[in-house]
């Protein structure tokens, strides 16, 4: 997992807009409602991408730090 997070940050560091994209991330987009836009990171144990809706993480916040609509 550290091989692989060292060589994300390189990439995105490198290019902060398309880096990530060699890695088939997808561009976190939380306003996007019901598409898988937040990588989860060694989720269950594993190295790459395991993309999840942002909701999932970031509804319960949204009273607190309302996301802006565009």
């Amino acid at each position: 997992m550290g091989k692989y997070m060292r060589g994300a940050w390189a990439a995105f560091s490198k290019d902060p807009e398309m880096g990530l994209k060699s890695y088939g991330w997808p561009r976190y987009k939380p306003q996007d409602g019901g598409k898988r836009t937040l990588v989860r990171l060694a989720w269950e144990n594993g190295v790459g991408v395991n993309a999840a809706e942002p909701e999932m993480y970031d509804g319960r916040c949204n009273t607190t730090f309302p996301i802006a609509k565009s």
